[in-house]
């Protein structure tokens, strides 16, 4: 996803491009509050605590927060009968990500197994 001054910037060269619009075109100073809060009205807010209720159980009134340390932004979700799952399985696929995570945490983690 591009930054707004990336937008900013782009918009701005082609404007430039042309000599009828480029005295005209406004200055990222004045424009990048409002370009801000365009782009903010297509993101919903991040939760003001990191952890929210509707996290804690599933639809289906199962505990799905399993753990929760606070001090080291640790969260680990799973269900009673997904660690059950993962215990029968002896090949387990892993995948971290690192640049698509809320801005408290650095990393996402997963643990999947294959059934059949």
């Amino acid at each position: 996803m591009k930054t707004v001054p990336q937008i900013y910037h782009e918009e701005a060269s082609s404007a430039s491009a042309d000599l009828e619009t480029a005295g005209q075109f406004p200055t990222y100073k004045s424009v990048k509050t409002a370009m801000y809060r365009k782009r903010a009205q297509k993101f919903p807010r991040l939760p003001p605590t990191r952890q929210q209720p509707q996290w804690r159980m599933t639809k289906s009134d199962r505990l799905f927060l399993l753990y929760n340390n606070v001090y080291n932004s640790i969260l680990i979700f799973c269900t009673e009968e997904n660690l059950s799952v993962l215990s029968e399985h002896s090949v387990w696929s892993m995948d971290g990500t690192f640049k698509i995570v809320p801005e408290w945490y650095q990393q996402m983690f997963t643990i999947h197994v294959f059934i059949a």
